[in-house]
This record gives C-alpha cells, sequence and structure tokens, in this order.
C-alpha cells in the first residue's frame, strides 16, 4: 500500500509539473474565449494588430525585427505555398456600421535579397477567394500593400465590406514574411499613421443580443486619429497638377510617417536660419537663393509625399532641379508604392545653394497619385521636380 500510494503522489506531481509548464507557455497568448469578439469599425477605420488571434499552423510570434506595432509581430515559418492557401489560417472578425469599399493595408516586412520574391500573403474576405497579397518593399517596415488577382493583373487591395459582421483570413504564402499589423480604411490616408491604437472590441454575445457599445464605453483609438485623417491632404487642397512643378517643400499635410518620414524631429532650418516656413515640421527647411525654399539637410532614407493628379497617360520628363556641395547623393521617386525611379544620382555643383537640373523620362498612368520622393543618399538639397 505504501508503495503505491508514493505512486499516485508522483503521478499528482508530475500532472501539478505539467499545467505548471503549460501555464507559463501560453500566458500571454490569446484564449478561447477571448476570441469571441470582432472589431467595431468607427468612421471608416477598422485596426487590427495580428498578435490578437492566436497563433496557427506555422506562423510564429517574433520580436526582433524593431520598429513592429503592438507587442510583437507574425512571421510565417512555414513553407512558400505559392499554389496552395489555406494553411495556418488566422481569422479576424470586424464589426462594420459604415458599408462599402474599404482599403486594406497590411504592415509587412520581408527581407529577401529580391524584393519581388518571397514578398507576400493570402488574404480572403468573407469567404470569398484567397487573393495573393504582396508587397513590393523589402528589408523594411511596410505598408505597402497590393493584390495579385491574376499573373500581370495587379491593383489596390480594395474589398467591399458589408454592414454587420465581416471575416478576414490570412494564411501563409512566402517563407519568413512578417505582418505586425492590418488596417481597414475607407479613405487612403487613414491606414498608415502608427500612432493610432488599434480599434475597439465588442464580445459577439453582445452583438447577438444588438448591444453595440458606445465609443465612450470601450476602448477608443488615439485622440490623434481624426485629426490626422483630417490632414492627410495635399498641401495646397489639391492634388499638383502634372504636366507641372512640384516644389519640394509643399508635401502634402499630416505629419511624421504619414506624409514624410524624416530621421529627426528638429527642423534645422528653423533652428539654425530662423526659416519660418513650416517650422513646425520635422522635414529641414532652407531658403533658396532666388527666393522659396528648398528641403536641406537630407539624410539617407527620409522620404517626402505629393498627390498629384496627372492629366493624361504617357511618357514624361522628369527635370530635377538640385544643389550638392560634394556629390554622392542619389533620390528616387515610388508612385503609389510602386517603384518609379531608383539609383538616380544627383549631380555636384560643388555649393549648397548653386543649383543645376536633371532629366530622367518616365511612363505616367492617368489619374490621381501619391508620389513618394525618396532620399536614398545623402548630400544634396531639392529645390522642384519640373514634370513635362
Amino acid at each position: 500500500m505504501y508503495g503505491i500510494k508514493f505512486n499516485v503522489k508522483k503521478q499528482l506531481g508530475c500532472l501539478l509539473f505539467l499545467l505548471m509548464i503549460t501555464s507559463i507557455l501560453f500566458c500571454g497568448q490569446v484564449t478561447a474565449n477571448e476570441e469571441d469578439f470582432a472589431f467595431l469599425e468607427e468612421d471608416g477605420v477598422v485596426i487590427i494588430e495580428i498578435e490578437s488571434v492566436p497563433l496557427a499552423g506555422a506562423w510564429a510570434f517574433e520580436t526582433d525585427l524593431k520598429g513592429y506595432t503592438g507587442e510583437g509581430y507574425y512571421t510565417w515559418k512555414g513553407p512558400n505555398l505559392f499554389r496552395t492557401p489555406g494553411h495556418g489560417v488566422l481569422t479576424y472578425k470586424i464589426y462594420v456600421t459604415n458599408p462599402g469599399q474599404y482599403n486594406l493595408f497590411i504592415y509587412n516586412r520581408h527581407d529577401f535579397h529580391d524584393r519581388t520574391e518571397n514578398n507576400d500573403v493570402w488574404v480572403r474576405v468573407n469567404d470569398g477567394r484567397w487573393i495573393k497579397t504582396y508587397s513590393s518593399i523589402n528589408r523594411e517596415w511596410t505598408w505597402h500593400t497590393r493584390y495579385e488577382f491574376s499573373h500581370g493583373n495587379r491593383g489596390p487591395a480594395v474589398n467591399e465590406l458589408k454592414e454587420g459582421l465581416n471575416i478576414i483570413q490570412l494564411s501563409g504564402r512566402s517563407t519568413d514574411f512578417s505582418i505586425s499589423r492590418m488596417v481597414f480604411c475607407q479613405v487612403v490616408s487613414q491606414g498608415q499613421d502608427l500612432s493610432r491604437e488599434e480599434s475597439p472590441r465588442v464580445k459577439l454575445s453582445d452583438l447577438k443580443e444588438g448591444l453595440i457599445p458606445a465609443a465612450e464605453d470601450v476602448s477608443t483609438l488615439s485622440s490623434s486619429i481624426s485629426a490626422v485623417s483630417e490632414l492627410k491632404k495635399p498641401f495646397t487642397g489639391e492634388p499638383v497638377t502634372l504636366p507641372g512643378t512640384i516644389m519640394a517643400v509643399e508635401y502634402d499635410l499630416g505629419g511624421q510617417d504619414v506624409s514624410y518620414y524624416d530621421t529627426i524631429s528638429e527642423n534645422r532650418g528653423a533652428q539654425m536660419r530662423g526659416v519660418e516656413f513650416r517650422a513646425d515640421e520635422s522635414v529641414d527647411v532652407d531658403n533658396h537663393p532666388d527666393g522659396g525654399y528648398v528641403i536641406g539637410w537630407i539624410a539617407a532614407g527620409e522620404w517626402v509625399e505629393y498627390t498629384v493628379n496627372v492629366a493624361k497617360a504617357g511618357e514624361y520628363e522628369l527635370e530635377f532641379h538640385t544643389g550638392s556641395l560634394n556629390g554622392g547623393g542619389s533620390i528616387g521617386i515610388s508612385v503609389d508604392g510602386e517603384t518609379l525611379l531608383s539609383g538616380i544620382a544627383v549631380p555636384q555643383t560643388h555649393d549648397w545653394h548653386s543649383y543645376t537640373t536633371f532629366t530622367e523620362r518616365v511612363n505616367l498612368d492617368a489619374g490621381e497619385q501619391v508620389w513618394r520622393v525618396n532620399m536614398e543618399n545623402s548630400g544634396f538639397n531639392l529645390y522642384k521636380i519640373v514634370v513635362k
């Protein structure tokens, strides 16, 4: 009898040990009960942290690549699944009160040497077909998100969300593709501000009973949301008409990480030269010797965005007006996230305020577009870009 009691105690001890280890391993992860919720759309915006639902399949929770939002990000560690969606399905629920077309933006990263490979995930909305959803920007966290409906048939990731409950699903496609956040928004400019908090949640049981909480009764979005979304617009209030001139300092309104990215928060033109034009923003503005202003003190990796409207599709000449003391600078342009120009060398003028021009020929589509001017390397001032 003594031996039997010993074995029972031993088994109970093992069981308690296993329970303790299990609780440690799953600490902080989403439980089944916590899954029973939907994200509440407010004013045409839904913001979702990817880790808000449990891991599935070969997705892994990681925190190594800095720059993510929330607690971390999910990375697909399974094989490339270019023809077989439906593996490692992550399911998110959205409750919509303003139905219509919503733009999808996924805050993603992939570090494959070829930006056109290993750069995607499968997405399905409301049990529709799985769509390849890709990003053409690598080695940095980016909002670039595009759908590929079939080979060569690509476009913005636009979805029709119905009133009520909508089901969004992600499925692994490319090995080492990482996702931190997902945003659905009716207005493009509302989707890419990292200062916003995750959307409030509502219990599905409350939805079934017709109980939709008021915004003040749940976790609400950052107070800066409405202000930022209203400010994200062209500098003059209207897109720059092309052919025409893009003045460098007349980048879109919206602020850091929305309409521009600057490596330091101080405006050196305001601090060092007393320049008052846009002195409350981080983009460094300097005086042009003939009047007007230029973007100066440029650092590699900075960018500015301009909303433009191209009158007619066709071939155009881009004339860059720059000044460079020592040369070595380079510049690029992307249009709606797609690279238009990259690695364009900026010529030396032997003085920061001695300006010259150089040209590049490009093919442009017609219509309203967002141009991002990428400062790929430092060492120059940018005055304007004339499109003709």
